[in-house]
């Protein structure tokens, strides 16, 4: 009895017979994909994928609870690359992005709240993504990735990090503004 009141829920136990279930089935897809039963095994496989994407997020937030980060993104990054798709793809994503932003790993949540917002606009997550994304613009300042251009004779430039001096004895200061104050607005804080 799967659903007896005292066992855990099934993404709460182990997993090892669902994997197996995958290997039967693409051995199954290897040498009958062309027979009728194809789709009734490919609801199957993406209700195992399901499962053990439920799984990933379960064991993920396990970590979260006991202050270890860093399994945690192992975990969510590797359910992000396994099971796109699924239809919790939001869900991951945003736990991702929180426990980017906890680490202190602000490029890394900017990109992934950015990426949950263009797929997931209508989402719950995705609206709150928006928000995640103004407090890091607030906070830490516009990213050195998108620093602008400059143009010097002949060349458009673009840096982050100067050696102002370097640069004071061989350009004009008007053009360089923005980037020579980089460390100040970037590390706010």
């Amino acid at each position: 009895p799967q659903s007896f009141f005292l066992f855990p829920p099934d993404y709460q136990r182990d997993q090892s017979r669902l994997r197996e279930a995958l290997v039967e089935l693409e051995y199954f897809f290897d040498h009958y994909g062309d027979t009728p039963s194809v789709k009734d095994a490919e609801a199957l496989r993406d209700e195992i994928n399901r499962r053990l994407l439920e799984h990933e997020l379960y064991v993920a937030r396990f970590y979260l609870e006991r202050e270890k980060p860093e399994a945690a993104i192992g975990r969510l990054e590797s359910a992000h690359a396994m099971y796109p798709g699924i239809g919790l793809d939001a869900e991951v994503l945003f736990l991702l992005g929180i426990t980017y932003l906890r680490m202190e790993e602000v490029e890394l949540a900017r990109s992934t709240f950015s990426e949950l917002q263009s797929q997931h606009p209508k989402h719950h997550h995705g609206k709150q993504a928006a928000v995640y994304l103004r407090y890091i613009y607030d906070t830490y300042g516009r990213f050195p990735a998108h620093v602008d251009a400059f143009y010097s004779p002949g060349i458009w430039l673009q840096f982050h990090h100067l050696e102002l001096e370097y640069y004071e004895k061989f350009f004009d200061p008007g053009l360089y503004t923005r980037q020579a104050a980089h460390d100040q607005l970037w590390k706010k804080g």
